[in-house]
């Protein structure tokens, strides 16, 4: 089978990259809108907790002609159900945690050998329990990890935030997870905060709004999602690693239930394909899709910048046959990946790898895949901006953010979004753009 280039269409410019930089104009989302339309999502804020769900909303009618989505638009956005409604998963910024302290750290000469370490509940609204773990990244944050069970009931919010959308309204519900040891970490002010001097923000232990809902053959509904320094879910044991968790749904997003999931265990054969293996700070991003005979696969990405390894790693990709219940040791798929995206269609599946550049893979059954499209080059783009770096980063490298999405029109037509730092407007002059794609599957 082959992937075969249709239409491509300029969908939104804004700025240009030497006046933007990373963050804006990024990150397009797919969604199911009203009355069979497409909605599109672009990221128009800083790429930072604080700042998610600053978006813009588009909306198409056959993917080639977008307008501005009027706000009652946007709010419907979702993925489609079985039961005719829609399920959407909310963005949650950070929670700035004003008066409440740090507390009690009991790490170092505190301890001896044979002492346990038992987390306990913190029953003080304004302070913090024991931190389970404490790091600092590479751009001067310092992390506090917790079990979100052990902070107090006045911060602690353990609940999933969707909105659900019913012929043509919506609501926002928030819906409990059957998720143990979860963890929930804090951050002290850094470079990505402003004005936030004696403060300290939570990220949410919700749904990264990066994750896609998917509608298995049975109905049931599945989420693949990540924590940074997770846990066992069904043993408490602490990785310090991120980690992929698989979500179902059997009652429509009402009520959800933490399945499974896969640690970051690099062994010798991660060892061969990447240098920084053992370095790497876990699994991120994983996308999922279930086949028709109800097997599944997850891509996972590897590359992250806070622990100080380079920006561009390999994805691996697992296999589950008994219902997400287990997973097979995720083995090597490509040398690259920043957030994998895949979608199946009729007789295929497709999945987006990217960063440096972008390219489309096509696989029948989800075991052997081929690269079918290179879309953007992995070599150096920065010379394509308005003005050559003498060195570019690894943004500049790109020319792209290299987050893409993905959405089925027909048994075997699909759209493709992503964005380019290096677009042309009228005047000339490159902009960063978001760019969709129309692809038809054919045989060869």
């Amino acid at each position: 089978m082959k992937i075969e280039l249709l239409n491509k269409v300029v969908v939104y410019q804004g700025d240009t990259f030497e006046k933007l930089g990373w963050g804006p104009i990024q990150f397009p989302r797919f969604h199911n809108a009203n009355n069979g339309k497409i909605g599109l999502t672009i990221h128009v804020g800083d790429d930072a907790p604080h700042e998610l769900g600053n978006t813009l909303s588009l909306i198409s009618n056959d993917g080639i002609n977008w307008d501005f989505a009027s706000p009652n638009e946007s709010n419907c956005f979702g993925t489609n159900l079985n039961n005719n409604e829609r399920l959407r998963i909310n963005q949650e910024t950070v929670k700035c945690l004003d008066g409440v302290s740090d507390g009690p750290w009991t790490f170092g000469s505190t301890k001896i050998p044979t002492d346990n370490f038992i987390p306990e509940k913190s029953e003080n609204n304004k302070c913090m329990p024991s931190p389970i773990y404490i790091y600092t990244d590479i751009f001067g944050s310092r992390e506090n990890v917790y079990f979100l069970d052990t902070l107090p009931d006045s911060i602690k919010e353990d609940r999933l935030s969707f909105t659900r959308i019913i012929n043509n309204s919506f609501v926002v519900e928030r819906n409990v997870v059957d998720w143990k040891y979860r963890t929930v970490s804090t951050y002290n002010p850094s470079v990505v905060y402003k004005n936030g001097e004696n403060k300290i923000f939570m990220l949410q232990p919700g749904l990264h709004a990066c994750r896609q809902i998917k509608v298995a053959p049975d109905g049931s509904l599945w989420i693949a999602t990540y924590r940074t320094c997770a846990a066992d879910p069904f043993t408490g044991a602490f990785t310090a690693k991120s980690a992929a968790f698989y979500l179902k749904s059997v009652d429509n997003g009402k009520t959800w239930k933490c399945m499974s999931y896969i640690p970051y265990i690099p062994n010798e054969e991660y060892l061969k394909k990447d240098f920084f293996a053992l370095y790497r700070d876990g699994f991120f991003e994983p996308t999922l899709e279930i086949m028709d005979d109800g097997s599944m696969f997850t891509i996972l990405r590897t590359c992250d910048v806070f622990g100080g390894t380079n920006e561009w790693g390999p994805t691996y990709i697992s296999h589950s046959y008994d219902g997400g219940i287990t997973w097979e040791k995720p083995t090597y798929f490509a040398e690259k990946g920043a957030l994998p995206v895949s979608i199946k269609m009729k007789d295929c599946v497709i999945a987006a790898i990217t960063r440096p550049g972008i390219d489309l893979y096509i696989s029948n059954d989800g075991n052997v895949w081929e690269k079918s499209i290179e879309v953007m080059p992995s070599s150096d783009r920065s010379g394509l901006g308005n003005t050559k770096p003498l060195k570019p980063n690894f943004w500049q490298w790109a020319g792209s953010c290299c987050n893409t999405s993905l959405f089925a029109l027909n048994d075997t037509e699909f759209l493709f979004a992503y964005s380019d730092f290096y677009v042309a407007n009228e005047k000339g002059i490159k902009c960063k753009s978001i760019i969709v794609e129309k692809y038809r599957i054919s045989e060869k």
